[in-house]
């Protein structure tokens, strides 16, 4: 058994060691039914990806196991996938940390760029707030898709990866193995981002236009950030997918001659397992975004009570759970 079957065997334990813990922790409530639902997809999920390594590790033990692919991470192929697994789960942990502390400057950055002639207030809602749903999950995932698809358009892979595995037949390969690898790097600052704009959401932070003839709409400072994330998302990786397709059609047209085959498609639908994959990947940040919510709104809506946003009477027709 060589060292990397070693440090992926010893893995699942930790893993399997934490699911034994969190089962006999987490009380047999309502509570226990919401966490253990995004918990269990997620070991589940971790535990396959290990297993899987280590069959790759037994059947090309010779090859895999002794290549260096990445040049920023020191060691083997397969300890690089490993390294980089933890990276993903410590940056949507400081990602979900992080968004809270920066919720409060995107309130003053509304406040400032289009609050002049704005009334503020907080929302207090009567029902309890729930946890966000799977297809919330979804957006941070698509931003941090979106954004290692712009590096990859600017040619990062090429400073990622040792040259000798970067261009010819194998580049919709290693657009695959770059994705994955900045999808790691990249998904703890859209965590960040998402979860300041839902902190803003949870805490009620309003405003409408100052009062004139006519009643004006109460919206939320929140989805108003929420709204340009997701439109931004959306137009980023429809283009750059297009674009990336694009040129890479035709680099595999000039390479072989002329034929485009079914299997040069293989790279790109594995993107969307791949997406779905970062979905479950993620749900730990989300339980903790969670188990901190009211506590992140209370000290919000602080904040804002400080700078002159009082609590307002009028509602809203926003769901807070989006």
């Amino acid at each position: 058994m060589n060292i990397v079957q070693t440090i992926i065997i010893f893995i699942i334990g930790i893993t399997c060691i934490i699911a034994l813990i969190l089962q006999a922790t987490i009380p047999k409530t309502d509570m226990r039914k919401k966490y253990l639902k995004y918990v269990i997809p997620n070991i589940l999920l971790f535990t396959f990806i290990m297993l899987v390594l280590i069959i790759v590790s037994l059947t090309f033990s010779s090859s895999l196991t002794s290549m260096e692919l990445i040049t920023l991470i020191p060691g083997d192929g397969l300890i690089d996938v490993i390294i980089l697994f933890f990276i993903c789960y410590l940056s949507v942990f400081l990602g979900a940390l992080v968004g809270n502390l920066l919720a409060p400057l995107f309130l003053k950055i509304h406040l400032k760029l289009i609050g002049r002639n704005l009334s503020y207030g907080i929302e207090e809602r009567k029902e309890p707030l729930r946890m966000r749903g799977i297809h919330s999950f979804f957006f941070p995932v698509l931003l941090s898709y979106a954004i290692s698809l712009i590096l990859i358009e600017l040619n990062i892979h090429t400073y990622i990866f040792f040259p000798e595995y970067t261009g010819g037949e194998q580049e919709a390969l290693i657009i695959i193995a770059s994705l994955f690898l900045l999808f790691n790097l990249t998904i703890g600052a859209s965590i960040m981002v998402f979860s300041t704009t839902w902190a803003l959401k949870d805490a009620g932070i309003v405003y409408n236009k100052k009062e004139g003839e006519y009643p004006a709409e109460i919206k939320s400072v929140g989805v108003w950030y929420l709204s340009i994330l997701k439109g931004y998302t959306g137009i980023e990786v429809l283009l750059s997918i297009v674009l990336i397709f694009i040129s890479s059609i035709r680099a595999s047209i000039e390479l072989s001659g002329g034929a485009f085959t079914i299997l040069q498609m293989a790279p790109y639908l594995l993107q969307i397992p791949m997406i779905l994959g970062y979905v479950f990947l993620t749900m730990p940040a989300f339980i903790l975004l969670d188990r901190t919510r009211e506590k992140r709104k209370t000290k919000l809506q602080e904040k804002a009570k400080k700078w002159g946003i009082k609590i307002s009477n009028k509602q809203s027709n926003f769901k807070i759970d989006e």
